[in-house]
């Protein structure tokens, strides 16, 4: 089962967008119904309010569904800002709960589209006093629906219980001019979007307006849904794109950072070394120049030695002058 609520930001214009199609919350028709939760649909809200767009627009594909569900996401949506809500096809039941969550003036409808309103529905087996709890809540949500609808208009809640009342409380389908006069949208927009193709039987809501669509408008609208769901695709891709492309980013700008911090510690690495040989240069000269004084401390501590000069005859080799001198004294003697 799949839970059919997509989300898109458009970062450039500040607008983010949530497509909510098919049943609205548990689906008790097919099990191929899509699904739009509150559940699914909470992460959507959180994801809003971290972007902190400057418009939220809530585009509508559904006929309705769980109330629960609806008045929950009804309550969400009113949390944020500047919400706008537009209905394309046909909106029914819970799913009309939801469109009145907009800001004040910002329900829109496409004017090829069909509103429905109506009493609350339950199915239920019991005792008559199980009945009767069901029907005292029934009577509560239609007065709770009534009241939003009251409030989101300007109208008192009566009309709305009367439009809910219509076709023993089923409701009518009602054009885009007619749920404009009935104050359940406040502009008709001439956008045009995929029309639901359902069976309201199905749903327990009344048979279609005659000849809402002819097999020529249904040939388009196929067209205009194939489009709708190419561009939601390649808008998806598109998304993925831009966010591996920031992942990227943000994976080189952190790269660069480490880079740059290697070269500011190699720095620091290497000016670390200078200094390291110059105190090594600064040891070594005092480790010599403490050598020396240790070497003068113990010259100065010896005793001084007289040293009488030896005879420099004594022991010498004579020359044949020298002897001849000699002899030459002797005889004269």
């Amino acid at each position: 089962m799949e839970n059919i609520v997509k989300f898109n930001i458009d970062n450039s214009a500040g607008v983010a967008t949530i497509d909510i199609e098919g049943v609205i919350g548990t689906p008790t028709y097919s099990e191929d119904d899509k699904v739009a939760t509150y559940e699914a649909f909470k992460g959507k809200i959180a994801e809003i309010g971290k972007a902190n767009p400057r418009k939220v627009v809530v585009n509508i594909r559904s006929t309705g569904g769980d109330v629960n569900d609806a008045l929950l996401i009804y309550d969400a949506l009113k949390e944020v800002k500047n919400v706008e809500t537009i209905c394309y096809g046909y909106t029914a039941s819970a799913a009309t709960i939801i469109a009145q969550a907009a800001a004040q003036g910002k329900r829109k409808m496409s004017a090829n589209g069909l509103y429905l309103i109506h009493r609350a529905s339950t199915s239920v087996e019991g005792n008559a006093g199980e009945f009767e709890a069901k029907i005292d809540l029934l009577r509560k949500t239609d007065e709770r629906i009534a009241a939003i609808y009251a409030e989101a208009s300007g109208r008192p809640a009566e009309e709305f219980v009367a439009l809910m009342g219509e076709n023993n409380g089923n409701g009518k389908w009602l054009n885009a001019e007619e749920a404009l006069a009935a104050g359940l949208i406040d502009e008709i927009t001439s956008k045009t979007k995929i029309t639901n193709e359902f069976n309201p039987e199905e749903q327990g809501l009344p048979a279609l307006p005659q000849n809402h669509t002819t097999m020529a408008e249904k040939t388009t609208v196929l067209d205009r849904m194939l489009a709708w769901f190419e561009k939601t695709e390649q808008t998806e891709i598109e998304n993925k794109i831009a966010e591996k492309e920031a992942e990227m980013a943000n994976i080189t700008a952190e790269r660069d950072a480490a880079v740059a911090n290697i070269a500011t510690l190699e720095a620091e690495r290497d000016t670390l070394k200078a200094q390291l040989a110059d105190k090594e240069a600064e040891v070594h000269n005092l480790q010599a120049q403490l050598a020396e004084a240790k070497a003068m401390a113990v010259k100065a501590s010896e005793p001084t030695q007289q040293v009488q000069d030896p005879d420099p005859q004594v022991g010498a080799t004579k020359t044949a002058n020298q002897l001849a001198y000699e002899a030459d004294v002797a005889a004269f003697k």
